[in-house]
């Protein structure tokens, strides 16, 4: 049986403002990072980015690659932007651990819709295999 896609249900909440409200997540932690092991169990306030936002980001990041365009700090702008709860200045992401600023914008992003290419328990411990294989 079909049914019919609710609008509700393809539009980010908003506010009365507009503005969207963020939401409680579980933030994304790779467990064979040991710089972010420690943050497992933990949460996040953020906001997700919009189409148009993750298009203008992809396309900033395919331009610094291309060397068309000095190198932007997109991980610091999404982090400002979207990390609601612990909320974060551009100051404050210039000296914001790296693990955490990495587990921060994947967790934005993942929520975004985007595939973030986490490693599987089975990917982890095949590498992990390989790498004593080597020594």
């Amino acid at each position: 049986m079909n049914m019919l896609l609710d609008r509700s249900y393809v539009l980010y909440d908003r506010d009365d403002k507009g503005e969207l409200i963020p939401k409680e997540v579980p933030l994304i932690v790779d467990e064979n990072n040991e710089r972010q092991k420690e943050f497992k169990g933990t949460t996040i306030a953020i906001t997700p980015l919009t189409r148009g936002e993750l298009r203008r980001v992809f396309s900033d990041v395919a331009k610094a690659v291309d060397g068309k365009e000095p190198d932007m700090d997109n991980d610091s702008e999404i982090i400002v932007t979207h990390c609601k709860k612990p909320a974060f200045t551009a100051e404050d992401t210039k000296y914001i651990k790296p693990a955490l600023a990495k587990a921060i914008v994947d967790t934005i992003l993942f929520e975004s819709g985007v595939d973030i290419n986490l490693p599987t328990k089975k990917q982890a411990v095949d590498e992990k295999e390989d790498e004593f294989a080597k020594n």
